[in-house]
């Protein structure tokens, strides 16, 4: 959604249900489809999109200048706090080697380490949660070029790394 449309609505969701339907239809099914993605199963995605509208209710409108990953970063926060609440996973960061629930051998840890910190969390979210290049720069909050750059010097590196091991 454009970014000067949806803070128009954003300042009249509260007096209008023109602009409440609009932002629904629009964000709703991305909230499902991120968040079933994201969590794979573990947290409902219709859940959190409706905690997410009620919740629009209760904030000032500010100006947003990327709607999408404003959207995506609260609809995550609001899962990680429900899970957590759940006690039925504990967040980890890449740092140990851990994403959710997938554990990386040592080799893949020691190539993973010869990143950046924004490369590695291109990768993940290219290959761990199956994002495109184009999603991964709207969550970022990056141009979709910076993002393509960095994501083929990192397989380039790793490429690198794994081709060097085998010697």
């Amino acid at each position: 959604m454009n970014p000067i449309l949806f803070n128009y609505l954003l300042t009249r969701y509260r007096s209008s249900s023109r602009a409440v339907t609009k932002l629904y239809e629009y964000y709703y099914p991305l909230i499902v489809r991120y968040i079933d993605r994201q969590f794979r199963g573990k947290v409902d995605g219709k859940d959190i999109a409706q905690q997410f509208f009620i919740k629009l209710f209760e904030i000032k409108p500010k100006f947003v200048r990327a709607p999408t990953a404003w959207v995506y970063t609260i609809a995550r926060n609001m899962a990680l706090d429900k899970l957590r609440k759940d006690k039925r996973l504990v967040y980890s960061d890449m740092d140990n080697g851990e994403c959710g629930e997938f554990r990386l051998s040592d080799k893949a840890l020691i190539a993973l380490e010869g990143l950046s910190e924004s490369e590695q969390k291109i990768i993940y979210l290219r290959y761990w949660e199956r994002f495109r290049l184009k999603e991964i720069a709207e969550l970022l909050n990056e141009k979709y070029d910076a993002v393509k750059y960095h994501h083929r010097i990192a397989k380039n590196k790793l490429k690198i790394h794994f081709r060097e091991e085998e010697k």
